[in-house]
């Protein structure tokens, strides 16, 4: 009780670290990640490859990728 959730809206993955370095330097996510330093504890979810999924509904997997991620045998994912 009494704690409160957040969320970072960015890629988890990128392909080049010049884009980590860009997404990181972010106001946003620079905050978001400040705050995330400073916590006592982190609670991860597992998230499943659906419609309902956090990545789908928060804009960040396309129909496409789902279609290709269930293609691929993928159940869900984590820290995603």
């Amino acid at each position: 009780t009494g704690g409160t959730s957040s969320y970072i809206s960015a890629p988890s993955l990128v392909a080049k670290p010049s884009t980590r370095d860009a997404i990181v330097e972010d106001p946003a996510v620079k905050r978001k990640l400040e705050a995330a330093r400073a916590c006592d504890m982190a609670i991860f979810s597992v998230g499943e490859v659906e419609e309902s999924g956090l990545l789908f509904q928060l804009g960040m997997l396309s129909d496409a990728d789902l279609a290709d991620l269930r293609a691929r045998g993928a159940r869900g994912d984590v820290l995603g």
